[in-house]
């Protein structure tokens, strides 16, 4: 069964420019200062093709709105096909995979994915 706070909390899905901002030497004093970098995630990718963005960080729609977990609603954004379970959920339902979803219940999302056949490999997601 997918876990989608597993999936958040993995910096192995982290997009390589949110990886490099862990090593910048302000890091900390940024973090002081309320400057932290939005932590993005790479897509995820079902086993039967359907891919959508999961966000949850400070700068996105999920609850609680910072930077780590575990969270209860993400951010999902982008999908490659109509997901009626993200509907409810849509900014403009008329244009459904060019659109974010706010604050999409985690148990929304990990229902979708195990009802797409789970995760595809890691190596297969996209960037």
């Amino acid at each position: 069964m997918f876990d989608l706070n597993a999936y958040l909390a993995d910096d192995g899905n982290l997009l390589r420019e949110s990886l490099r901002d862990l090593y910048d030497k302000n890091y900390f004093r940024k973090a002081w200062a309320g400057e932290l970098p939005v932590r993005r995630m790479k897509y995820i990718r079902c086993a039967d093709g359907l891919e959508f963005s999961a966000q949850a960080s400070a700068g996105h729609y999920c609850t609680p709105r910072q930077n780590l977990g575990p969270y209860v609603a993400v951010e999902i954004g982008f999908p490659n096909q109509r997901v009626e379970e993200f509907m409810e959920y849509a900014e403009d339902p008329k244009n459904p995979t060019g659109t974010v979803y706010g604050w999409v219940p985690v148990e929304v999302v990990e229902a979708v994915v195990n009802k797409h056949g789970g995760l595809a490999c890691r190596s297969a997601a996209s960037v």
